[in-house]
């Protein structure tokens, strides 16, 4: 089994993105009916919710990069080892101005 999830985000702060993540069996077709878990590797710049469900919202709260995983817990037999997946979410600042300084 796969987890297939979109691999880059680039977001501002404040903004928010819907992440769905696909489980696939070994031949590319979709499995439908699988809890997928999900976390942030840093709340304190890129939060989600809902916490399971097989789509989440990703919301910009900081400046920086996070890694947000999707999984599936195991549970043999029809799934014996836990399935992962992850998406880099990349929060970054609007250019508010721009200055030419000449030389």
């Amino acid at each position: 089994m796969a987890l297939v999830l979109k691999p880059t985000v680039t977001l501002y702060p404040t903004d928010s993105h819907v992440l769905a993540a696909e489980a696939k069996d070994p031949e590319g077709a979709a499995i439908s009916g699988q809890s997928v878990n999900w976390t942030s590797s840093d709340i304190a710049i890129a939060t989600v919710s809902p916490a399971s469900g097989t789509s989440t919202t990703v919301t910009a709260v900081g400046i920086g990069t996070v890694t947000v995983t999707a999984t599936i817990p195991a549970a043999p037999p029809a799934i014996p080892a836990q399935v992962q997946a992850i998406c880099e979410v990349r929060v970054v600042n609007h250019v508010t101005s721009l200055a030419i300084i000449p030389q």
